[in-house]
């Protein structure tokens, strides 16, 4: 080749030029055979030196290439290929600096290595890698040879491990694990963000690993030492939980993993680990341990036994104590469900199961149920068993449920006990309303005649001395009335039997009218003055039981009234406003009497109980009176009691609360026609006969008819002496009296004959009064009859008796034994409406 063929010694004009392409060529194949067998590509570029500027220059026009170069680039190969062409496959941007970095690569003859990005002649992208060499040649140039590496996949195989790494870094800060390694070599620690971050420490400044030990309290610390020589001298992983006080002192629960990484040939590289702040779980676990066990403990204390059942795999845990509860120790029997199911009875075993179903299901809230469970010695012991779902899954499907076992055989035993001392009271209470009702009936058949015959008599004519004597029989048989209605009373209300009225009536009008029946005893025996005052804001009209009201008024009133000898009886009614829109009658009874001190107020209430002993042979009284009024009271709901009163005397009070009657209600019944009303009691009604003076004879009622003509009236009674007192009493009264002995008569002679009223007993033989009064009513409605009035006239004087007289037709009641008052009382009420009709 001629020197102007040879590109090299056209840029490099210098003696000795000529020889240079041999050395080229001898280089080129060289370079070819290694990129050959080394799959990259190289070139050789000779420099010059620039005699304008001092400074070298590349021979642009000419630069070998190898074959692989060309391959690399995707070129042809019989192409030429000039520097310039070349550069311009280096993105813009890696362009200047590639260019300085050769030209400072010539002319200081230093080596360089960097990789650029490139797009080769099909347009496709690719990292390369440059590395070049330079060699002086002569004193004009140097020859550098330039050796191409396409690194792309390792580039991709770095960008993508450094992904990884980012990724796991960013969920090891996520998760809270730093990550730590030590190389074996030098020692050298190195720590994440994460395990400064635990340690309370800025990231940069890494401990020695001396140092990182020293982070681990005391005892701690020679544990780490004994692992990490473990893990050194057999290679055996280790994973612990320690406690590191921070570099701001705070103490904090750690989880430390470490392994030893081995190099190609098995020797140990490095240490590598993690390292995690547990201290809120390690806490949350020592409350939930320390909880557990006290609630283990107040297992034990309450002596209950634990189940725990873990649904999906059936796995059931039963505690010692569960086992003993049945007469086992812990080793006797397993944990199975058949040890449950095998000792309950299949009747209480279906019902405990479905009783678990419904708390599995979600039906109720937690699972409870009462059965029987066989003991090892063969007795039965009842057991309460108690259970909550503890876990669901996703589709809320319990996973887990515990529970646990009472013992309350002794329990059960005692309310069973208490459930026959139940029925013992209630038969004992039954037996007793029956006795009272039978003792009742027995006592009021003889007094009927005594107290009948005793009013017929007082009717004739008598002497002054006769007619005291008649006057003492009859208060002496009206007070022994009155005992009788006030143990009826009593019993009644403690029972629970007594059922008060709900209707309207004037409070006003009841303190007036009980005041009234009073007066004769307060003021012609004793000159007391009996007062009532009603205060401005008292309603006109209540709801409620106006006879038992005025029951417990009398009482009261009657109480002043016999306790005081001198001075006045006050009655006053007041209203309280109590919380929200509560009012209550306020009804008090103020006397200048004897008094009653705080100790005896607390008890007068009590049955059978006055002030003292002197008090009961002074004044007289059983003692009833202030139960029942306490009881009745209580059933209307309100409160009654007593003090003693500043200036002498006592003071009674009661409060009830104030019903108002809804618009449109019936009207207020009148005093009269409280006081005669069916279902009024007779005790209140028979109070004026006991204030009566008895220093002369009563004079003979008026006839109930006038002038008119005589009140034919039908007695339906079986007992002879009371058909006497009865003929007696209603002849005295103007009426016609037919007599029969039983209920069959009583409708047979109703069909044959006219009357104005009957008086119907209700036990006879043949047939009783109910059924008698039932038939008359049948005929009555099948033939279009006008109603007659039928009245009871019994000596069953029970709250049902008069139930049971109402349900059968009839229209009254009049209890024996009868008073001539309320027999006429009962004829103008119940004549007078059906003759007007």
């Amino acid at each position: 080749m001629s020197p102007e063929q040879n590109p090299i010694a056209q840029c490099c004009p210098i003696p000795g030029a000529a020889k240079e392409p041999a050395y080229c060529d001898g280089a080129q194949r060289l370079l070819g055979t290694i990129g050959d067998t080394l799959y990259v590509g190289g070139a050789i570029l000779s420099w010059c030196l620039d005699d304008e500027r001092s400074s070298p220059r590349p021979c642009l026009d000419s630069i070998d290439w190898t074959a692989s170069s060309r391959l690399l680039l995707g070129l042809k190969h019989d192409g030429p290929l000039t520097p310039r062409r070349a550069l311009r496959l280096v993105t813009r941007k890696e362009r200047p600096a590639l260019v300085r970095a050769i030209r400072e690569s010539a002319r200081s003859h230093r080596s360089f290595r960097q990789t650029i990005h490139l797009t080769d002649s099909r347009g496709k992208q690719a990292w390369v890698e440059v590395s070049c060499t330079v060699e002086p040649e002569f004193d004009a140039g140097s020859t550098m040879t330039l050796v191409f590496q396409n690194v792309s996949q390792s580039r991709l195989r770095e960008a993508a491990l450094r992904r990884e790494i980012l990724r796991r870094d960013q969920m090891a800060r996520m998760a809270g694990i730093g990550t730590w390694s030590v190389e074996i070599a030098s020692g050298e620690l190195t720590w994440s963000d994460e395990v400064f971050n635990i340690h309370e420490m800025e990231p940069g400044s890494t401990p020695s690993v001396g140092e990182a030990i020293a982070f681990y309290t005391p005892e701690d610390a020679s544990v780490v030492e004994e692992r990490l020589e473990r893990l050194l001298r057999d290679g055996i992983p280790y994973e612990i939980v320690n406690r590191i006080i921070t570099a701001k002192g705070n103490r904090r629960w750690v989880h430390a993993l470490a392994e030893l990484e081995l190099d190609p040939d098995g020797e140990p590289l490095r240490i590598i680990g993690s390292f995690r702040d547990i201290t809120e779980q390690h806490e949350a676990e020592t409350r939930l341990r320390e909880s557990e066990e006290r609630y283990m403990y107040a297992l034990e204390g309450a002596r209950d036994g634990l189940w725990d059942w873990v649904i999906p795999t059936s796995e059931l845990h039963l505690s010692p104590r569960w086992k003993e509860i049945i007469g086992y120790a812990d080793h006797e029997i397993g944990n199975h469900f058949d040890e449950w199911a095998s000792r309950v009875p299949e009747d209480q075993r279906e019902q405990a199961l479905k009783a678990f179903e419904a708390c599995v299901s979600g039906v109720t809230p937690d699972y409870r149920a009462e059965f029987q469970m066989r003991h090892k010695d063969g007795s039965y012991r009842w057991i309460l068993a108690r259970g909550k779902i503890m876990a669901r899954d996703a589709h809320h499907q319990p996973l887990r449920v515990v529970g646990t076992h009472t013992d309350i055989t002794e329990e059960v035993e005692m309310r069973n006990a208490l459930v026959a001392a139940k029925e013992a009271a209630e038969q004992a209470t039954t037996a007793k309303s029956e006795f009272l009702a039978t003792m009742s009936h027995e006592i009021r058949t003889p007094l009927n005649g005594i107290l009948g015959l005793t009013q017929v008599l007082m009717g004739t004519e008598l002497g002054r001395e006769q007619a005291n004597y008649l006057n003492v029989i009859l208060g002496s048989g009206t007070a022994l009335l009155e005992i009788l209605n006030d143990i009826l009373d009593l019993s009644r209300t403690e029972a629970g039997k007594l059922v008060l009225e709900d209707v309207p009536f004037r409070p006003a009008e009841c303190a007036r009218s009980t005041i009234e029946l009073l007066k004769h005893a307060a003021t012609k025996k004793k000159n007391l003055e009996l007062q009532l005052r009603v205060d401005d804001d008292v309603p006109e009209e209540i709801m409620g039981d106006p006879a038992r009201l005025r029951q417990v008024l009398l009482n009261l009133v009657g109480n002043a009234v016999k306790f005081t000898e001198s001075g006045f009886v006050r009655v006053t009614l007041s209203t309280l406003v109590g919380e929200g829109d509560r009012r209550d009658l306020m009804i008090s009874v103020r006397d200048t009497g004897i008094g009653v001190t705080q100790k005896d107020a607390t008890r007068l209430f009590e049955a059978f109980t006055q002030a003292d002993s002197t008090t009961t042979r002074r004044f007289g009284g059983t003692g009833l009176g202030l139960s029942i009024s306490r009881n009745l009271v209580h059933l209307m709901g309100g409160v009654i009691g007593c003090r003693p009163h500043l200036q002498g005397g006592s003071v009674f009070w009661v409060e009830i609360p104030i019903v108002e009657p809804a618009a449109g209600s019936a009207p207020a019944a009148t005093i009269p026609e409280l006081r005669s009303s069916s279902t009024a009691p007779q005790r209140a009604l028979m109070a004026a006969p006991r204030m009566e003076s008895i220093e002369g004879p009563k004079q003979p009622a008026a006839d109930p008819a006038g002038d008119g003509p005589s009140i034919r009236a039908l007695v339906v009674e079986d007992n002879p002496i009371n058909q006497i007192v009865a003929r007696r009493m209603l002849e005295k009264l103007g009426c016609h009296v037919v007599m029969v002995a039983d209920g069959q008569r009583a409708v047979d002679t109703t069909a044959q004959e006219a009357f104005d009223i009957v008086f119907m007993d209700c036990q006879m033989p043949v047939m009783d009064g109910y059924e008698s009064t039932r038939l008359i009513r049948e005929r009555e409605a099948r033939l279009g009859l006008p109603r007659l009035p039928i009245v009871a006239m019994t000596a069953n004087a029970m709250a049902s008796d008069r139930e049971a007289c109402r349900g059968a037709g009839m229209d009254d009641y009049v209890s024996k034994p009868v008073l001539l008052d309320v027999l006429r009382a009962v004829i103008e009420r119940v004549v007078a409406p059906s003759k007007a009709a």
